[in-house]
C-alpha cells in the first residue's frame, strides 16, 4: 500500500512538471524568502527573452520596471491572506522593453521551500490597442470642437443634408441669412425641414446669395456686405 501511494505521488509530481513546463502561458517558481528564481517554463523564456541559465539566476525583482521596486515591496510585505491573487504590473524583456502583464499567483511547497508560482498573462497589445482608441476619441472631440466653433464663428451659411434630405445642421449664419432658426430646420424632430425647405433644393437656396454678392440689400444685411453658402451632403 505505502509503494502504491508513493507511486501514485510520483506520478502526480511528474504530471504536475508537466502541466508547469508545457503550459503555453509563461509561468515561474520563486522562493518568498529569497525571492530567487526556482523554476521556469519554456513560455516564460520566450517571454522574456532569457535563457533558463540565466532566469534562474534572477529574483522577482530583477523583471519589473525599477520605478515599480518599492511598490513591490510593499505588496510583498502584505500578510499572505492580504496579498490579491492577480495584480497588474510592468515587466522588463530582457532586452529592455516593458512588458504590461496581469500576474496571478500562488503559494505552495517546492522541494521543502516555501514558494510561489507566478503565471502571466501579457496586456501590451491590449492595452497598446486600447491607448490607441483614446488617442483616436481625444483627437476626433478635438477636431469636433474645432469644427464647431468655426460654425459658430463663420458668417458663411453652413448646412448640413443626411441622405433622406433631412437638414442636420443649420449654422448661426444661415440663420441669419435665411431668417430661420436651427431648431425649426433641424431634423423630423423639428418639423421635418429638408433642402426641399428651398425650392429647387440646393441651387434655388443660394440665390439669396447671390443677391448679397450682387451688393442688393436683403434680409436686413447692409448693402455690399459679403456672404457665402456651403452646402454638405452624407
Amino acid at each position: 500500500m505505502e509503494a502504491t501511494f508513493e507511486d501514485a505521488t510520483h506520478k502526480l509530481q511528474i504530471s504536475y512538471r508537466l502541466l508547469f513546463e508545457r503550459n503555453p502561458l509563461p509561468m515561474w517558481v520563486y522562493d518568498v524568502q529569497t525571492l530567487r528564481m526556482l523554476a521556469v517554463n519554456e513560455a516564460a523564456l520566450a517571454q522574456y527573452g532569457y535563457s533558463k541559465q540565466v532566469f534562474v539566476g534572477l529574483t522577482l525583482l530583477d523583471l519589473h520596471h525599477e520605478d515599480d521596486v518599492a511598490q513591490l515591496h510593499e505588496h510583498l510585505q502584505l500578510p499572505p491572506s492580504e496579498q490579491p491573487r492577480q495584480s497588474l504590473w510592468r515587466h522588463r524583456h530582457r532586452n529592455g522593453d516593458l512588458i504590461a502583464v496581469e500576474t496571478v499567483t500562488d503559494e505552495f511547497e517546492f522541494d521543502g521551500i516555501h514558494a510561489r508560482m507566478v503565471q502571466v498573462k501579457d496586456l501590451t497589445e491590449q492595452q497598446g490597442a486600447e491607448q490607441a482608441q483614446r488617442d483616436l476619441t481625444d483627437r476626433l472631440t478635438t477636431t469636433l470642437e474645432t469644427l464647431s466653433a468655426v460654425v459658430s464663428s463663420t458668417t458663411d451659411a453652413i448646412i448640413s443634408i443626411d441622405k433622406e434630405g433631412l437638414i442636420r445642421m443649420f449654422s448661426p449664419g444661415a440663420e441669419r441669412i435665411f431668417r430661420r432658426t436651427q431648431a425649426s430646420m433641424q431634423g423630423p424632430n423639428h418639423g421635418g425641414a429638408s433642402a426641399r425647405a428651398f425650392p429647387g433644393g440646393a441651387p434655388a437656396a443660394t440665390a439669396p446669395i447671390r443677391r448679397i454678392r450682387g451688393a442688393e440689400p436683403h434680409d436686413g444685411l447692409e448693402s455690399g456686405q459679403g456672404a457665402s453658402l456651403r452646402w454638405s451632403g452624407d
